[in-house]
């Protein structure tokens, strides 16, 4: 599970970090100088790129363990009914 976590987040959290950083400076630019409407629309069009991937990774790993458990459920079913001798067809 750890692996599946590193591999969907790693470059994540980097692009996340990128962003911030890109976001920052143009905050601490606008202070200072006058700002660039295309600049402040396209760190804004990034980021909301950045959350659609968060959440698509995040569903997908919810679904996952959403699977795992079900898996869980279902085998520990199973073996309450061979134990009990419960008869049923699924």
């Amino acid at each position: 599970m750890n692996i599946l976590i590193n591999i969907l987040l790693n470059n994540l959290i980097s692009d996340i970090h990128m962003w911030k950083n890109r976001r920052n400076e143009l905050i601490h630019d606008l202070i200072r100088t006058k700002y660039n409407n295309e600049d402040i629309k396209q760190i804004a069009l990034d980021g909301y790129e950045i959350v659609k991937v968060a959440n698509n990774k995040s569903r997908l790993v919810t679904k996952y363990l959403d699977k795992k458990k079900g898996e869980v459920y279902v085998s520990n079913w199973k073996s309450i009914r061979k134990r009990y001798g419960f008869i049923c067809n699924k």
